[in-house]
């Protein structure tokens, strides 16, 4: 019996041959989250508005699912920020509250 899988996609307003050194960085994709086991595939978008993004993930026994597409949507996200505007979100220099 095969695993159960998600699978979450994102498009990237980008061709796909400028977001191939992103994909094929290891590194990287660990830093956003990826894990090794993830597939990724790439396919031009509808509309002729860049590329999507597929990410399949395994799902471990006992895992909620709904939580797995959660983070799958937010390493998706992490990348779409990283590869169209050279950086990723962070509230690190965001100031919580007033004092």
């Amino acid at each position: 019996m095969e695993p159960a899988m998600i699978k979450r996609t994102i498009t990237i307003t980008m061709p796909a041959s400028q977001l191939r050194p992103s994909i094929d960085n290891p590194e990287l994709l660990k830093e956003l989250g990826f894990e090794r086991s993830d597939t990724i595939e790439l396919r031009d978008a509808p509309a002729d508005r860049g590329t999507e993004v597929a990410l399949l993930r395994k799902v471990p026994a006992g895992a909620s699912k709904g939580a797995l597409h959660t983070a799958a949507a937010k390493t998706l996200r992490l990348l779409k920020s990283l590869v169209e505007t050279g950086e990723t979100p962070t509230l690190a220099s965001n100031p919580v509250g007033h004092h």
